[in-house]
């Protein structure tokens, strides 16, 4: 066998591996690329102080779905969890596009999907995004994300029995997530109620952390037997602007686990998902004239209060009408409530 012939044998086995990977990856469904990332990472996070990402509903408006999706990579999150709706069929064609966005959004993050109610081509969803049932898990962080389908408007037999064996195995920060937010109290509508009432006492008899619900396109939340419960489906989705307790705004969702505790910022931007950047610039310096106009011309009226009832000299009426109210801010006095019972208001 002359050289030539070993070259292009070892040619031939690279191309025949690099095929091989290729074939394998593009096989592989999101779910199981991410879970490969989120492993990874797990291992790398912090246990005392890591954050994930969480929005959903982003059908119909790409651009405030990109610009999301680059907002939600700006946290370096340990994973992203959509909600689910990310089309209006779940067709192969709006899975395909809903992927190449997602690679093209966040190439490196893991992004988990929770099924939605508008996913109706199941087997799609099974070949190209993943299991309609999932759970995230990771001992070295405490963590337990527990995803379960409810697209059909019920919380069935098989996913409450799920739901009941990985809530048994307790991890400290445990979360859950499913599309169809229970029928509440605040929550009368757009929800559901088959299994809702058996899902509430779980939760709240286990401790969990928080659940995240979508569907509503929205930002709202609510502390459900204890446990706190978001509704944030403002990815992309048209907005539900009457009829719905909450925000109808494009927002994300950033939970943080810090030193044991849980914190949850709605990142939204709104505006700035929406519009841009700059709409989040345009909006600090209307609030900031718009507060401060208000600031001093309550000020005013406090230095002439100083100044004709209590004989105080312009310049000291002005000192003190500025700095204490700014003094008591920077100390913590903020609530209003607090402060007008002091001074006998209330």
């Amino acid at each position: 066998m002359t050289k030539t012939d070993k070259f292009s044998r070892i040619l031939l086995s690279i191309a025949a591996l690099f095929l091989a990977w290729t074939s394998d990856a593009a096989a592989a469904t999101l779910y199981e690329r991410s879970l490969e990332k989120f492993q990874v990472r797990s291992e790398q996070a912090s246990p005392a102080d890591f954050t994930f990402v969480v929005l959903g509903d982003s059908r119909g408006n790409d651009g405030v779905f990109k610009k999301a999706l680059a907002l939600a990579g700006g946290y370096n999150p340990l994973f992203i969890l959509h909600g689910g709706d990310y089309s209006d069929h779940g067709s192969d064609r709006e899975t395909d596009h809903f992927l190449a966005m997602v690679h093209d959004g966040v190439p490196e993050a893991p992004l988990f999907v929770v099924l939605g109610n508008h996913e109706k081509q199941r087997k799609v969803f099974a070949e190209k995004i993943g299991p309609s049932n999932f759970t995230l898990d990771s001992a070295r962080l405490k963590l337990r994300v527990i995803a379960l389908d409810n697209a059909d408007y019920a919380l069935k037999i098989p996913e409450l029995n799920d739901l009941h064996r990985q809530l048994a195995a307790k991890r400290e920060n445990t979360f859950v997530a499913m599309h169809i937010p229970p029928k509440t109290e605040r929550w009368s509508w757009h929800t559901f109620s088959d299994g809702a009432e058996e899902l509430v006492n779980a939760l709240a008899e286990n401790g969990v952390r928080a659940a995240f619900y979508f569907h509503v396109h929205l930002y709202d939340r609510d502390e459900i037997k204890g446990v706190l419960s978001i509704i944030t489906a403002g990815a992309g989705a048209p907005l539900t602007k009457f009829g719905f307790p909450g925000e109808p705004v494009y927002h994300i969702v950033v939970v943080r686990v810090k030193n044991g505790a849980v914190t949850t910022e709605n990142a939204l931007e709104a505006y700035a998902v929406a519009l841009g950047p700059g709409m989040r610039a345009f909006g600090a310096i209307v609030g900031l004239l718009t507060i401060g106009s208000i600031f001093f011309m309550v000020a005013e009226q406090v230095k002439d209060t100083l100044t004709f009832d209590f004989f105080l000299h312009k310049r000291a009426a002005w000192f003190l009408a500025l700095t204490v109210p700014t003094a008591l801010f920077v100390f913590g006095v903020r609530d209003f409530i607090s402060v007008i019972s002091f001074t006998g208001s209330v």
